[in-house]
Formats: structure tokens, sequence, C-alpha cells
């Protein structure tokens, strides 16, 4: 993957809104409705956008600030895999219950970031229908700790099962 084709931002669903025009939800200063754009990956379930499940969603968290302090974690996990690497298997069991990095707590948790936006739509299609591959995948990584990368890895994974399908865009 060449680094401008990493991806650094989420966002989710898409409805025709009141004018007719196809609006998707995503992380700005705040959480909000924007015009649709084209993105580089997009993924979808074979039987489409839960529209219903968008709309919960967005009701919920609208208006709702960036957590930026969030990325804090990003940062610690970055800085633990490089420098630590041997010291995480350790760390995990001692003081995290056996963990994985990406289910250790994350203490920036009141306001959301755009990939917590998506594993809440993933996890609530999960509730609705029986997604054995995409909930495997959700418990991979807590809500508040999954990074634009590890969250297409897990799309990935999850429409290389059968569940979803890639619309490649470019």
């Amino acid at each position: 993957m060449k680094r401008k084709d990493i991806p650094t931002h989420s966002l989710i669903g898409w409805d025709r809104g009141l004018t007719d025009e196809l609006i998707i939800f995503e992380s700005s200063k705040t959480q909000q409705l924007f015009p649709y754009y084209k993105c580089k990956y997009e993924f979808e379930y074979k039987d489409g956008n839960d529209v219903k499940l968008f709309w919960e969603i967005v009701h919920r968290s609208i208006s709702n600030w960036y957590g930026v302090f969030q990325l804090y974690y990003f940062i610690k996990t970055s800085i633990w895999m490089t420098l630590f690497p041997w010291l995480v298997p350790f760390w995990s069991d001692a003081f995290h219950g056996g963990r994985t990095i990406h289910n250790w707590g994350n203490p920036f948790v009141k306001f959301r970031i755009c990939t917590e936006t998506a594993y809440e739509y993933l996890e609530g299609r999960c509730k609705k229908e029986k997604l054995t591959e995409t909930e495997r995948q959700l418990i991979r990584v807590n809500a508040n700790n999954v990074f634009p990368l590890f969250l297409l890895d897990m799309l990935l994974t999850i429409t290389n099962s059968g569940e979803m399908t890639q619309n490649p865009n470019y």
C-alpha cells in the first residue's frame, strides 16, 4: 500500500436527505452530516445500507464534539509497538488481564471519533443480523481504540468472508 492510500478517516452510511441529495455522516469538529463524496475504500453489506440504523447513530451523536483526546491512544500504541513490542505481552498479562493492546483502556472516551462511529454501525448490524465474521472482527479491538488502518483490515476481512462487498471508486 502506498503512503497516500493509507486511510486516516472513516465515515458511515448514506441516505437521500429531504433534498434527495446523497448524504453521509462523519466526524469533523463535531459529528455532522455532509454531502456524499467518493472515498478510496467503500464497503457495504450485501443487503445494502441500514438506513434506520444510520439515523439512530446520527441522532445519538450529531453535533457532539470530536474526541481529539482519544487520539492519545493511537500515539501510545505506536510508541509501545515501536519501542517496546517485546514488553507488550508481559504488560498485557500483568496490567490488562491478558487482553491485546487493541483492547487496553482509553482514558478519553467522552467524545466520539470517526472510527468509533463506524464501529458502532458494525456493532448495530451484528445485533440485528447473524454476522459471524463481523462479530469476530469487533472483538479484536475496543470501540475507542480502533484506528483507520485497523478498521480497513477488519473490513477487508469481513469482505473476504462474503458478508460485505467492496465498492471501489478509484
